[in-house]
């Protein structure tokens, strides 16, 4: 009985120091480990509340920090255009966005329903396992709740390209696209890259991850434009593209 007792003591011990540890880790990489560059924007009082709220609560620091850096840049140098994201979801990363940059024109893509079939037939071909009950959690309803309302966001649910219909003319100034697949992330780079303006910036999430038609999108569209492609070293592996000057 009293061996018993001590060995339950042993583990209910061992169980606390581990949640210590996490809770001191997690304490470490929110108040240390953050860019000299966002700790200067919160001393300066640049950043908003809801924004500072995003960072504590988005995963993937790495990913947040690479976005808000590109749209700090932009902001300051003055870049020309609209802002995109194909492949919302939940809305996640568009409300990083959406906050960073409120004043600016931001257009949503996206199915609201998951993924649709016509880019699931030529995925699954290869012997993809995809459903269109991916990342089918989610209704256009709920991620307008979720991000806020504006006027400077541009929903457009749909498959994809067919709801770019009017925006031939538009100009871009930061893309991001998290569409998993093949076709419309090849889409999304034939369709964004030429209404980019110089200094615009595209990321492409998933490029280094389990999403095989991304990366084969990219290896694809990467030799026919004259940048180089920018390997990020956040969880998923994004990469990005910057518009030459000229």
């Amino acid at each position: 009985m009293d061996f018993s007792f001590s060995i339950i003591n042993v583990i209910l011990i061992n169980v606390l120091l581990i949640i210590l540890y996490k809770y001191l880790e997690s304490f470490w990489s929110d108040t240390l480990a953050k860019p000299y560059k966002w700790e200067q924007a919160i001393k300066s009082r640049t950043i908003s509340k809801t924004l500072k709220i995003s960072e504590k609560k988005y995963y993937d620091k790495v990913r947040f920090y690479s976005i808000w850096f590109q749209m700090d840049r932009i902001i300051r140098e003055e870049v020309k255009g609209d802002f995109a994201e194909l492949g919302v979801h939940k809305g996640e990363t568009a409300k990083l966005i959406f906050e960073t940059a409120p004043n600016r024109n931001f257009h949503l893509f996206d199915t609201f329903e998951g993924f649709n079939e016509n880019d699931l037939e030529l995925e699954n071909k290869k012997g993809g396992m995809y459903s269109s009950k991916q990342f089918s959690d989610t209704n256009l309803e709920t991620v307008k709740k979720y991000i806020g309302q504006s006027n400077h966001l541009i929903f457009h649910p749909g498959y994809f390209p067919y709801t770019t219909k009017g925006l031939e003319d538009v100009k871009f100034s930061f893309v991001h696209l998290d569409a998993d697949l093949y076709l419309p992330t090849i889409e999304g780079l034939k369709f964004f890259y030429p209404r980019l303006s110089p200094r615009g910036v595209i990321i492409v999430h998933d490029y280094n991850h389990i999403w095989d038609g991304v990366k084969k999108a990219l290896d694809e569209f990467m030799p026919t434009v004259p940048e180089c492609l920018i390997e990020l070293p956040d969880w998923k592996g994004s990469v990005m593209i910057v518009k030459n000057k000229k």
